[in-house]
Protein backbone atom coordinates (compact mmCIF):
# COMPACT_ATOMS: atom_id res chain seq x y z
CA UNK A 1 0.00 0.00 0.00
CA UNK A 2 1.27 3.33 -0.39
CA UNK A 3 0.51 6.46 1.54
CA UNK A 4 0.57 9.74 -0.59
CA UNK A 5 0.91 13.15 1.31
CA UNK A 6 -0.08 16.11 -0.44
CA UNK A 7 2.66 18.94 -0.28
CA UNK A 8 0.97 22.73 -0.09
CA UNK A 9 3.22 25.39 0.97
CA UNK A 10 2.36 27.56 4.29
CA UNK A 11 -0.33 30.18 3.99
CA UNK A 12 0.31 33.69 6.54
CA UNK A 13 -3.57 33.26 7.63
CA UNK A 14 -3.72 37.17 8.04
CA UNK A 15 -2.29 40.05 6.12
CA UNK A 16 -1.79 42.01 8.76
CA UNK A 17 -1.23 40.84 12.25
CA UNK A 18 -4.42 40.51 14.88
CA UNK A 19 -4.39 43.16 17.93
CA UNK A 20 -7.77 41.67 19.24
CA UNK A 21 -6.90 40.96 23.33
CA UNK A 22 -10.09 39.26 23.65
CA UNK A 23 -12.23 36.37 22.43
CA UNK A 24 -15.42 38.73 21.65
CA UNK A 25 -17.30 40.39 19.44
CA UNK A 26 -16.54 39.20 15.95
CA UNK A 27 -13.78 37.60 17.08
CA UNK A 28 -16.16 34.41 19.20
CA UNK A 29 -17.94 32.62 16.53
CA UNK A 30 -21.68 32.26 16.31
CA UNK A 31 -24.19 30.47 14.28
CA UNK A 32 -25.18 33.04 11.08
CA UNK A 33 -26.44 32.74 7.77
CA UNK A 34 -23.62 33.97 5.92
CA UNK A 35 -20.53 32.08 4.98
CA UNK A 36 -17.16 32.22 7.27
CA UNK A 37 -15.78 33.94 4.13
CA UNK A 38 -17.69 37.14 5.20
CA UNK A 39 -17.75 36.85 9.18
CA UNK A 40 -15.03 38.81 10.01
CA UNK A 41 -16.14 42.40 8.44
CA UNK A 42 -14.60 45.17 10.95
CA UNK A 43 -10.91 46.23 11.63
CA UNK A 44 -12.06 46.28 15.51
CA UNK A 45 -10.01 42.46 15.59
CA UNK A 46 -7.09 43.35 13.58
CA UNK A 47 -8.78 41.19 10.58
CA UNK A 48 -10.80 42.20 7.25
CA UNK A 49 -13.07 40.42 5.24
CA UNK A 50 -11.70 36.53 4.56
CA UNK A 51 -8.75 36.59 6.99
CA UNK A 52 -8.05 33.42 9.03
CA UNK A 53 -10.56 31.76 6.69
CA UNK A 54 -9.21 28.31 5.57
CA UNK A 55 -11.30 27.18 2.36
CA UNK A 56 -11.21 23.42 2.18
CA UNK A 57 -13.35 21.13 -0.19
CA UNK A 58 -17.40 20.93 0.42
CA UNK A 59 -20.28 18.99 -1.06
CA UNK A 60 -18.14 15.50 -0.99
CA UNK A 61 -15.21 16.43 -2.73
CA UNK A 62 -11.94 14.77 -1.53
CA UNK A 63 -9.41 16.96 0.34
CA UNK A 64 -6.71 17.50 2.49
CA UNK A 65 -7.97 16.56 6.34
CA UNK A 66 -5.27 18.52 8.40
CA UNK A 67 -3.40 21.53 8.92
CA UNK A 68 -0.37 22.24 10.36
CA UNK A 69 0.03 26.12 12.22
CA UNK A 70 3.14 27.97 13.24
CA UNK A 71 1.87 30.95 15.36
CA UNK A 72 4.21 33.71 15.25
CA UNK A 73 3.56 37.43 16.28
CA UNK A 74 5.19 40.60 18.12
CA UNK A 75 6.18 41.74 21.58
CA UNK A 76 8.64 40.79 23.90
CA UNK A 77 10.45 37.39 24.81
CA UNK A 78 8.21 35.12 26.34
CA UNK A 79 5.06 37.28 25.61
CA UNK A 80 1.87 35.12 25.40
CA UNK A 81 -1.02 34.80 22.80
CA UNK A 82 -4.05 32.62 22.55
CA UNK A 83 -5.65 30.81 19.49
CA UNK A 84 -8.80 29.54 18.68
CA UNK A 85 -9.44 27.43 15.52
CA UNK A 86 -12.98 26.70 14.36
CA UNK A 87 -14.10 24.33 12.06
CA UNK A 88 -17.04 26.03 10.30
CA UNK A 89 -19.86 24.08 8.24
CA UNK A 90 -23.33 24.29 6.55
CA UNK A 91 -26.69 23.26 8.30
CA UNK A 92 -29.20 21.76 5.38
CA UNK A 93 -33.34 21.33 6.23
CA UNK A 94 -34.32 17.29 5.32
CA UNK A 95 -34.70 18.84 1.35
CA UNK A 96 -30.58 20.53 1.37
CA UNK A 97 -32.27 23.68 1.70
CA UNK A 98 -28.99 25.66 3.27
CA UNK A 99 -30.35 27.11 6.81
CA UNK A 100 -26.75 28.61 8.71
CA UNK A 101 -23.40 28.14 9.17
CA UNK A 102 -22.40 26.58 12.04
CA UNK A 103 -19.08 26.54 13.92
CA UNK A 104 -17.51 24.04 16.58
CA UNK A 105 -14.06 24.80 18.57
CA UNK A 106 -11.46 22.11 17.42
CA UNK A 107 -9.00 23.36 19.69
CA UNK A 108 -8.06 26.42 21.57
CA UNK A 109 -4.22 26.88 22.18
CA UNK A 110 -2.86 29.06 24.77
CA UNK A 111 0.19 30.02 25.93
CA UNK A 112 1.91 30.43 22.73
CA UNK A 113 4.52 32.16 23.67
CA UNK A 114 7.21 34.59 21.52
CA UNK A 115 11.23 33.17 21.42
CA UNK A 116 13.23 36.42 20.41
CA UNK A 117 15.67 33.56 18.91
CA UNK A 118 13.49 32.90 16.22
CA UNK A 119 12.71 35.99 14.27
CA UNK A 120 11.29 36.68 10.81
CA UNK A 121 13.77 37.97 7.93
CA UNK A 122 13.12 41.61 7.17
CA UNK A 123 11.86 42.91 4.31
CA UNK A 124 9.36 39.56 4.37
CA UNK A 125 5.84 39.19 4.79
CA UNK A 126 7.50 38.26 8.48
CA UNK A 127 9.29 40.80 9.08
CA UNK A 128 12.48 40.65 11.76
CA UNK A 129 9.96 41.84 14.41
CA UNK A 130 7.69 39.07 14.11
CA UNK A 131 8.83 36.02 16.81
CA UNK A 132 7.85 32.18 16.64
CA UNK A 133 6.50 30.34 19.20
CA UNK A 134 8.35 28.07 20.95
CA UNK A 135 6.12 26.32 22.88
CA UNK A 136 2.16 26.28 23.19
CA UNK A 137 -0.32 24.34 25.22
CA UNK A 138 -3.66 22.50 24.80
CA UNK A 139 -6.23 23.85 26.63
CA UNK A 140 -9.28 22.65 24.80
CA UNK A 141 -8.85 19.69 22.60
CA UNK A 142 -8.42 15.69 22.22
CA UNK A 143 -4.15 16.37 22.77
CA UNK A 144 -2.72 13.23 21.04
CA UNK A 145 -5.38 12.19 18.47
CA UNK A 146 -6.73 15.50 16.93
CA UNK A 147 -4.63 17.81 17.54
CA UNK A 148 -0.47 17.17 18.45
CA UNK A 149 1.35 20.07 19.69
CA UNK A 150 5.82 19.65 19.16
CA UNK A 151 7.19 21.96 21.21
CA UNK A 152 11.32 21.26 20.67
CA UNK A 153 11.74 23.72 23.25
CA UNK A 154 13.80 27.27 23.56
CA UNK A 155 15.58 27.97 20.18
CA UNK A 156 13.17 25.95 17.85
CA UNK A 157 9.64 26.98 16.40
CA UNK A 158 6.70 24.71 17.75
CA UNK A 159 3.83 24.16 15.55
CA UNK A 160 0.74 21.69 15.95
CA UNK A 161 -0.67 19.42 13.94
CA UNK A 162 -4.55 19.43 13.40
CA UNK A 163 -7.11 17.13 12.44
CA UNK A 164 -10.45 19.32 10.77
CA UNK A 165 -12.46 16.39 10.87
CA UNK A 166 -14.15 17.20 7.41
CA UNK A 167 -14.99 20.81 8.23
CA UNK A 168 -16.18 22.85 4.85
CA UNK A 169 -14.18 26.23 6.46
CA UNK A 170 -11.62 26.46 9.37
CA UNK A 171 -11.40 29.92 11.30
CA UNK A 172 -8.16 30.98 13.07
CA UNK A 173 -9.09 33.50 15.80
CA UNK A 174 -6.25 35.19 18.18
CA UNK A 175 -6.60 36.83 21.44
CA UNK A 176 -2.89 38.70 22.68
CA UNK A 177 -4.93 38.43 25.99
CA UNK A 178 -2.88 42.36 26.26
CA UNK A 179 0.64 39.91 26.55
CA UNK A 180 1.94 39.93 23.12
CA UNK A 181 1.89 42.95 20.65
CA UNK A 182 0.04 41.09 17.93
CA UNK A 183 -0.18 37.69 16.73
CA UNK A 184 -0.50 35.86 13.41
CA UNK A 185 -0.32 32.22 12.02
CA UNK A 186 1.33 30.35 9.14
CA UNK A 187 -1.03 27.20 8.14
CA UNK A 188 -0.21 24.51 5.77
CA UNK A 189 -2.80 22.05 4.67
CA UNK A 190 -1.71 18.45 4.92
Amino acid sequence: MIIQTTCQPFQVTNITNVTATSFSGLNKPADTTTPPLQQVTSSTSGATAGEGIIYFASGGAAESNALILAPFGVGSNGNTFALNVYGWERVISPNNELLLWHPVLLVSLTACTLDSSLPGVANTVIAATNYYCNSMTISVGNSGISVEVVAPGAGFPAHAFLDVKGFSYVGLYFSTGSSATNCNCLAKKQ
